[in-house]
C-alpha cells in the first residue's frame, strides 16, 4: 500500500499540483519575511511616476520644439520682405549718392576749369578791345589820308585854273567853269569819304553789338545751368532729408 501510495502522489498531477502550492505559499510569505522590500517598491511608484510626468514634460518639449520651427517659418518670411524693401532703399541712396558726387565732382572741374580760364578770358578780352581799338585808329587814319588826297587834288586843280585865268580873258571862262567842276568834284570826294566813314562806323557798332550779344546768350546760358544745377541740389537735399 505504500508503495501504491507513493506512486499516486508521485503522478505528475499531483507534482504539478503540489509545486504551484508551494510556489503560492513562498509568495505569501515572501512579504511578510521581507518587509523592506514594499515600502521601496511603494516608493518606487512615486518616482516612476515623477519620472513619467518628466518623461511626459520631456516629451511635450521635445514636440513643442520639434513643433516651434513650424511657426517661425511664417515670421521669417513676414521678415524678408522689410529686408527687400531695406535693400532696396539702400540701393536707391547709394544711387542718388553716386549720382550727387559725380555732379558735384563734374561741378569741381567745371569751376576749377573755368577758374583757370578766368586770366586768360580777361587777356583775350583785353586784346579784343585793343584789336577794335587799332582797328578804328587806321579806319580814321585812312580816311584821313584819303581826304587830304582829295584835298591836295583840289588845291592843285584850283591853281592851275587860277594860273589858265590870268593868262587870257577867254581862257579865264575856261577856267571858271574848271574851277567849278573841281569844286564839285571836292564836294562829291567829301560826300563819298564822310558816307565811307558812315559805313565803317556802322560796320563797327554791327560788330560791337553781334560781340555783346554772344556774351550775353553765353552768360544766360551758364545762368541757367546753375539755375538747374541748384534745382536738382535742392531736390536731392530735399529727398536725403525726408529719408
Amino acid at each position: 500500500m505504500s508503495s501504491d501510495t507513493s506512486k499516486v502522489l508521485l503522478t505528475p498531477r499531483l507534482a504539478r499540483r503540489l509545486m504551484a502550492a508551494s510556489a503560492g505559499s513562498r509568495e505569501s510569505r515572501s512579504p511578510e519575511a521581507s518587509p523592506s522590500k514594499d515600502p521601496l517598491s511603494r516608493e518606487d511608484l512615486p518616482s516612476s511616476r515623477e519620472e513619467a510626468p518628466a518623461s511626459a514634460s520631456s516629451g511635450s518639449s521635445s514636440s513643442s520644439s520639434s513643433s516651434s520651427p513650424a511657426p517661425d517659418l511664417p515670421a521669417e518670411l513676414r521678415r524678408e520682405p522689410n529686408l527687400q524693401h531695406l535693400s532696396c532703399l539702400l540701393r536707391e541712396q547709394v544711387k542718388h549718392l553716386q549720382h550727387a558726387v559725380e555732379r558735384s565732382q563734374q561741378l569741381c572741374k567745371q569751376r576749377s576749369a573755368a577758374q583757370e580760364l578766368l586770366p586768360l578770358d580777361k587777356d583775350k578780352e583785353s586784346c579784343l578791345d585793343e584789336l577794335l581799338k587799332l582797328q578804328s585808329l587806321l579806319s580814321t587814319k585812312r580816311e584821313q589820308i584819303a581826304t587830304l588826297r582829295l584835298v591836295l587834288k583840289a588845291n592843285k586843280q584850283v591853281l592851275y585854273s587860277t594860273l589858265l585865268y590870268t593868262q587870257t580873258g577867254a581862257e579865264g571862262q575856261q577856267a571858271g567853269t574848271l574851277l567849278y567842276s573841281t569844286l564839285r568834284l571836292v564836294l562829291k570826294a567829301n560826300k563819298q569819304t564822310a558816307e565811307s566813314a558812315l559805313m565803317n562806323l556802322k560796320s563797327r557798332y554791327e560788330a560791337e553789338k553781334s560781340l555783346v550779344t554772344n556774351t550775353m546768350m553765353k552768360l544766360r546760358n551758364e545762368l541757367k545751368a546753375l539755375k538747374e544745377d541748384a534745382a536738382t541740389f535742392s531736390s536731392l537735399r530735399a529727398l536725403f532729408a525726408t529719408r
